[in-house]
C-alpha cells in the first residue's frame, strides 16, 4: 500500500470530521455522563470541558505527527520512529504504546456493544433476555463493515452522526420544559466524590474523546491531511464538547446527582438520558424510544471507528514484524487490512460477552489513555528534533511546552485515583504484563528464525 496520501487519500474534512464526532459523541455521551455526574454532579460540567481541551491539544500534537510520519497505525508508528536508537529499542516503544491503545480501543469497543443491547434491552422488551446476543451481533456487523472500502464506512458513519445529532438536539428541547435550575446548587458537592470530584471525573471524561486521533492514526486514508486533520479535530472537538456541555446541563435540570447515586437507582448512572426521560420527562412516553434509538446509533458509531483504529494498530506492527505477517496484508480492492479486522472482530466479540466488568473496562482505558498521552507528547519532541519541518506542515503551538504540560496535566488527573482504585491500575498491570510476554516472545522467535537464516546461508 503506497503512503502517497496526497494522490490516495480517500477522506476529506467533512467524512474525517465525521467520523471524529461519531468516534467521541456515542457511548459517553449516553453512558459515561452518567458515571461523571453521579461523581461530580453539576461540576462534571467543568469535567468534561477541561478533558475535552486535553483531548484536544492531544489530537492536534497527532495531526503533527501524522504529517511528519504519513503512514497509519500512529499508535505504533509514531513511537517507533521517534523514540529508541536501536530496532528493539524501537519496537519495544512501537508495541507498548500500541498495546496500551488497543487496551483503550478493543475495551471501550466492547462497551459500546454492551450497551447497545443494554439500551435494546430496556427500551425493548422483546430484546431483553438476548442480549449478550445482541451485542455479538452488532459487533459482528461493525466488524464486516470495516473490512470493506473505508469510504463505505465513512458513508454510513456520516449518515448515522447526522441523525444522532438531531435526537440530541430533539431531548434537549424536550428537557427545557421540565428544567429546574434550582438542581445546579450546589454546585460542587453534589457528587459522590465531594467538593474536588469534578478533578476525579476528568480522567473518565477524557475517555469519551479518545478518538480524537482516529483520523491521524489513519493518516494514509486521509486526502490533504496537512490541512485535513487539523482542521476535522479542532471542528469535531467543539461540537462533541458542545453536545456534552448541553446534554450533561439539561439532564442536570431534570435530575439531581443523588438520584444517580441512591443505591435503588443507580442504574441510572449508565443510562442517564433515558432514566431522565423515563422519570421526569414521564410525560412524553415517545422520548425514551427516540433515546434508545439515538444510543444504539451512538454507540454503533464509536464501535464502528474503535474497530477501524485497532484494526490499523495491529496492522502496524505486524508490517514491522512484531506480529504474524498475515495481519499486515492490505486487501487490493477495499484496501483495508481485512485480516487485522478480523482480529479486532473476534477480539472485540469475546469481551462484549462479559458484561459484568463494565466498570473495569471504563476505568483500566482511561489509564491506558493517560498513559498514551505521555508517550506521544515525548514522541512529538523527539521527532520534531529528528525531522525538518517543510512550508506548509501543520505545527502544534507552544513548542515543546506543550506536549509537557499536557503530560503533567495528565498525570496529575489521573494520579489522585492510585489510592482509591488499586483494582484498575491492577488489571491495567495485567494488560501491559501480557504485552511484554507477548512482545518477549516475539522476540525469541525472531532471533531463531534469524539464527536459522544464518545456519542455512553458512550450510
Amino acid at each position: 500500500m503506497t503512503n502517497n496520501i496526497e494522490n490516495d487519500g480517500k477522506l476529506g474534512v467533512l467524512a474525517c470530521t465525521m467520523i471524529l464526532i461519531g468516534g467521541m459523541v456515542g457511548s459517553a455521551v449516553f453512558s459515561l455522563s452518567g458515571v461523571t455526574y453521579a461523581i461530580a454532579g453539576p461540576a462534571s460540567i467543568i469535567s468534561w470541558v477541561v478533558a475535552g481541551i486535553i483531548l484536544m491539544v492531544f489530537g492536534l500534537m497527532a495531526a503533527e505527527l501524522g504529517v511528519i510520519y504519513p503512514e497509519s497505525g500512529g499508535a505504533f508508528v509514531f513511537p517507533y520512529k521517534a523514540l529508541g536508537k536501536t530496532k528493539r529499542s524501537k519496537e519495544a516503544w512501537g508495541w507498548f504504546t500500541a498495546w496500551l491503545y488497543l487496551n483503550v480501543n478493543l475495551f471501550g469497543a466492547a462497551f459500546s456493544a454492551i450497551y447497545i443491547a443494554n439500551y435494546l434491552g430496556t427500551a425493548f422488551p422483546v430484546f431483553a433476555p438476548y442480549q449478550t446476543q445482541l451485542a455479538v451481533i452488532w459487533c459482528l456487523a461493525c466488524g464486516l463493515l470495516t473490512m470493506l472500502n473505508i469510504t463505505i464506512a465513512g458513508k454510513v458513519n456520516l449518515v448515522l452522526v447526522l441523525v444522532l445529532i438531531a435526537l440530541i438536539l430533539v431531548y434537549c428541547f424536550a428537557g427545557l420544559g421540565a428544567f429546574n435550575p434550582e438542581h445546579f446548587t450546589p454546585f460542587f458537592t453534589q457528587g459522590a466524590g465531594g467538593t474536588f470530584g469534578f478533578i476525579g471525573a476528568i480522567p473518565i471524561a477524557m475517555l469519551a474523546y479518545g478518538a480524537i486521533v482516529a483520523i491521524a492514526f489513519m493518516v494514509s486514508q486521509v486526502r490533504n491531511p496537512k490541512k485535513t486533520v487539523p482542521r476535522a479535530v479542532l471542528t469535531a472537538t467543539v461540537v462533541a464538547v458542545v453536545l456534552y456541555t448541553a446534554v450533561i446541563i439539561i439532564t442536570t435540570g431534570l435530575l439531581r446527582a443523588s438520584y444517580f447515586n441512591a443505591a435503588e437507582t443507580a442504574w441510572a448512572q449508565y443510562v442517564p438520558l433515558y432514566a431522565a426521560a423515563w422519570t421526569t420527562l414521564y410525560s412524553l412516553p415517545w422520548l425514551p424510544a427516540v433515546i434508545s434509538i439515538a444510543a444504539v446509533l451512538a454507540l454503533t458509531t464509536t464501535l464502528l471507528v474503535l474497530m477501524m483504529i485497532s484494526g490499523w494498530t495491529i496492522q502496524s506492527a505486524a508490517a514491522k514484524g512484531l506480529l504474524p505477517a498475515g495481519l499486515s496484508k492490505i486487501n487490493g480492492k477495499t484496501k483495508a487490512p481485512v485480516n487485522a479486522m478480523l482480529l479486532t472482530m473476534i477480539v472485540v466479540t469475546l469481551l462484549s460477552v462479559i458484561p459484568d466488568f463494565t466498570n473495569v473496562l471504563i476505568h483500566a482505558g482511561a489509564i491506558s489513555l493517560a498513559l498514551v498521552v505521555c508517550i506521544m507528547s515525548i514522541t512529538l519532541i523527539a521527532a520534531r528534533k529528528q525531522n525538518v519541518r517543510k512550508p506548509g506542515d501543520f505545527r502544534l503551538f507552544g513548542g515543546s511546552v506543550v506536549p509537557v504540560i499536557l503530560s503533567i496535566a495528565v498525570l496529575y488527573f489521573i494520579l489522585p485515583g492510585v489510592y482509591q482504585a488499586w483494582s484498575y491500575w491492577g488489571i491495567t498491570a495485567i494488560w501491559f504484563f501480557a504485552g511484554a510476554v507477548i512482545f518477549g516472545f516475539l522476540q525469541i522467535t525472531q532471533r531463531s528464525e534469524i539464527e536459522n537464516d544464518v545456519s542455512e546461508e553458512s550450510v
